[in-house]
């Protein structure tokens, strides 16, 4: 398996100037622009109502914080203050703050100053699954006019299993002309837990509430009451809401960046690029169809997140990591089914990654509407890499069967395909489960750091079984790794730039300032790794161990 050859090509492993300079320059110089030239919100309101549409948390707190001391007894700007502590990305400072912040309020001489602050004392409890001592803050509350206090209240409630008394709070929320949208969707979750579908569907077929009802319960109403055309009208639903221009471009930016990177990797017999921009299609398109699947396996075994550890576990790895590799695969089954294009062993990693790409973009597009823009540059690297391996090794395991002589074909897609399940799953839970602590996220960093390298190493061993394999088409693949680091540097640069559009610069700044040191670790390791290759006709680098080979450079084969 490991045929011999006296000329290995390999890239130099140094780091060149050119790659720093792409790298560092670029980003200082659109720091100075945008605080030269982009301008401030003219004021906290604008300010706020930008970051609440972009979903960046920490501007959100900064404004809502203003507002809160500008207007003390302005109910909406407290509770968004108060909110910006719970959620994912803006969890820097601890509830303990808000505690203090607002317990001289509790015995304040002032009616409604007393009630925000027992309001918030119970929105905090809330979020820290403390029901009983919510609703005892709530109990005090003079103001029951007030917008919150019957959907808090409904909250508590329903947390302690209460759920007719909670039902009725929402409604009283709706009645009293408070925050309906979010009574409406507590009301949703309510009858979906309590399996009354009866009034679920009571609900959603109100006009006046359609629009407020969470779209993963109408996609499941419609799938248990056999209505095609209303479950369709639910998937694409969100990617109509989405589709706002910063987003779309965003998505798209990265797209492109990785199809060039693959076109660039495709180095001895390239794929015509209508088959190139037709598998992205499929990609998008498969996409869609992984609704459906999500939706029955979670009706069929009774999957839901935030149940408990184990069940987040399963969750993960069967409703989105089985669902999601099963659906990403389509695109070159497709291609490999009906056409003679996949010709060579790079081909099987190649199309498989450009089905992920096309799935990532429309996920990407979900994404920024949902999680707002601040997740660019994870989406960029972390996610679209991971898409891209799971789906390339599940075609591993036929270039491990046709060129490797490993297995049969159909037992190590199997087996492939399962790992590239679990792996998938695995990552998604210490992200999104509840029941582990933020430092169990450092598991799925580690997990994509290990992905990154075995996504390299498939792709070198592919190149080197090539059956079109030449050497002196490797000169292709110099400054691989600057164009890559470049693009990456693009990807985080978009970042921040939307960011001061939306909110200014100096509350793009800080969060900039705070992450750049990890974000330029990690545009300097997916560029580094992704952008080095050992080609060696027919020879197999080992997963886990440093290759042996002499390292030479690239082009002119010099020893170092």
């Amino acid at each position: 398996m490991e045929a011999q050859t006296d000329n290995p090509v390999q890239p130099r492993h140094s780091v060149s100037p050119v790659f720093l300079l792409m790298v560092v320059l670029p980003p200082l110089a659109v720091v100075w622009l945008v605080n030269r030239f982009v301008p401030e919100p003219p004021d906290d309101a604008s300010r706020l109502a930008a970051a609440v549409k972009t979903h960046n948390p920490e501007a959100v707190r900064a404004a809502a914080k203003r507002l809160c001391t500008e207007s003390m007894t302005s109910l909406s700007y407290h509770v968004i203050y108060a909110n910006t502590f719970f959620q994912e990305e803006g969890r820097s400072a601890p509830a303990s703050v808000l505690f203090e912040e607002y317990a001289g309020w509790l015995e304040h001489s002032e009616p409604n100053r007393r009630d925000i602050g027992r309001l918030v004392y119970a929105l905090i409890y809330i979020k820290t699954g403390q029901f009983v001592q919510a609703s005892a803050y709530l109990q005090q509350i003079e103001n029951l006019h007030w917008p919150y206090v019957h959907l808090f209240l409904g909250q508590a409630l329903a947390g302690q299993g209460h759920y007719p008394q909670a039902q009725a709070a929402f409604e009283a929320e709706i009645l009293n002309g408070g925050n309906t949208a979010a009574a409406v969707k507590e009301l949703a979750d309510l009858f979906e837990k309590s399996r009354d579908i009866h009034s679920l569907r009571h609900l959603c077929e109100n006009p006046r509430f359609r629009a407020f009802l969470p779209v993963p319960t109408v996609r499941r109403l419609a799938l248990r009451s056999g209505q095609p055309l209303v479950y369709a009208a639910a998937v694409l639903r969100p990617f109509r809401q989405a589709a706002h221009l910063l987003g779309i471009l965003a998505a798209f930016f990265i797209l492109l960046l990785w199809i060039a990177f693959l076109r660039r990797l495709d180095l001895f017999e390239p794929e015509k690029i209508q088959w190139v921009i037709l598998t992205v299609l499929m990609g998008t398109a498969a996409a869609l169809v992984v609704f459906p699947i999500r939706d029955l396996l979670e009706i069929l075994f009774s999957l839901k997140l935030n149940v408990s550890a184990g069940r987040d576990l399963l969750y993960c790895i069967v409703v989105i990591g089985l669902a999601e590799e099963a659906v990403k695969l389509l695109p070159v089954l497709v291609i490999l089914r009906f056409t003679k294009e996949i010709n060579e062993s790079i081909d099987y990693l190649i199309y498989a990654s450009l089905g992920a790409l096309g799935f990532a973009f429309l996920e990407n597009i979900l994404y920024f509407d949902r999680s707002g823009l601040t997740a660019v540059k994870a989406r960029a690297m972390i996610c679209c890499v991971g898409h891209m391996f799971y789906t390339s090794l599940v075609m591993y395991g036929v270039v491990l069967a046709r060129y490797g002589g490993t297995g049969a074909v159909r037992r190590n897609v199997l087996f492939c395909f399962l790992l590239a399940s679990f792996l998938h799953g695995v990552y998604d839970f210490f992200l999104i489960s509840r029941f582990v602590g933020k430092e169990a996220r450092l598991i799925s960093v580690g997990l994509v750091f290990l992905e990154v390298l075995l996504y390299v190493r498939m792709l070198n061993n592919a190149l080197n079984q090539s059956e079109y394999f030449d050497e002196a088409q490797a000169s292709r693949l110099l400054h691989l790794r600057e164009r890559l680091g470049a693009g990456l540097v693009g990807a985080v640069m978009f970042e921040y730039l939307a960011a001061a559009l939306a909110v200014g610069p100096s509350l793009a700044y800080e969060p900039f300032r705070r992450t750049v040191s990890f974000t330029w670790v990690l545009v300097f390791f997916f560029a580094s790794s992704l952008g080095t290759y050992n080609l060696r006709r027919g020879f197999w680098l080992p997963w886990f161990r440093k290759s042996q080979l002499p390292t030479q450079n690239l082009v002119a084969g010099e020893q170092s």
